[in-house]
């Protein structure tokens, strides 16, 4: 046997552990009589290695009375533990024992809740749908909330974009009843566009001129008031 004085606090803590675990384990089988599931058999092997322990140390009497009333597991775990340190290879098969333990108490109390309620699987399986078919919802009902968004804020940038078009147009538009001001706005090829466009509705010969948009320029600079077919319509001849 190992000497418990040599050991780490973190290894007498981990010992401990496996003593409330083991007592955890298999409390809910006992009285213990004749395992006939395998539930009951993996309780049965590791109540065997309890008692081990505790002969190990002369307290098996103390272990043969929990087991008959099991009615207060902290009254006994401090010996168990102390055994178990004692003995770390036992320590070892008992870990084993209370896992083995565990994974078919998960079994039985599965089996259980079918005999006390039915198809289990096919509730779970049902309840799972409606989970996934909920979880389904929830993601294609947000799905469609940002697709909604997105259409909203492109119909929203859409038509401000038209406004602001508009206003854009509205605001290049030069015909010959706007004024010199407006003219002077705009760049040189939309003065240009208009200036021809205007000198060809009043009739002005050589409009195309190189030299008809400075002198429409000069002209509207000084009367920025004047509209541009009354500045155009003073070139009429000089073209």
């Amino acid at each position: 046997m190992a000497d418990p004085d040599l050991r780490t606090p973190e290894e007498v803590a981990e010992v401990d552990d496996l003593a409330a675990a083991a007592l955890a384990a298999l409390t809910p089988y006992l009285p213990l009589t004749l395992p006939s599931s395998p539930a009951e058999v993996a309780a049965d092997v590791l109540q065997r290695l309890i008692e081990k322990a505790f002969a190990e140390i002369g307290a098996e009497g103390l272990w043969a009375a929990y087991a008959r009333h099991p009615s207060n597991p902290s009254a006994v775990e401090p010996v168990l533990a102390a055994a178990l340190q004692a003995d770390p290879g036992l320590a070892a098969q008992l870990k084993g024992a209370v896992r083995t333990v565990e994974d078919n108490s998960s079994n039985r109390a599965y089996q259980r809740d079918i005999s006390a309620g039915g198809d289990v699987t096919g509730r779970d399986k049902i309840s799972h749908t409606n989970s996934h078919n909920s979880s389904d919802t929830r993601n294609y009902g947000g799905m469609i909330a940002v697709i909604a968004v997105v259409i909203v804020a492109v119909v929203a940038i859409f038509f401000a974009g038209r406004a602001i078009l508009g206003k854009i147009t509205d605001s290049l538009t030069i015909d010959k009843d706007s004024s010199c001001s407006k003219f002077l706005e705009a760049s040189q090829e939309q003065e240009l566009t208009a200036m021809r466009k205007v000198g060809v509705e009043l009739g002005v010969r050589g409009i195309g001129s190189p030299l008809a948009l400075p002198a429409i320029t000069y002209e509207c600079s000084g009367h920025p008031d004047e509209t541009l077919g009354e500045a155009i319509a003073k070139y009429k001849n000089s073209f």
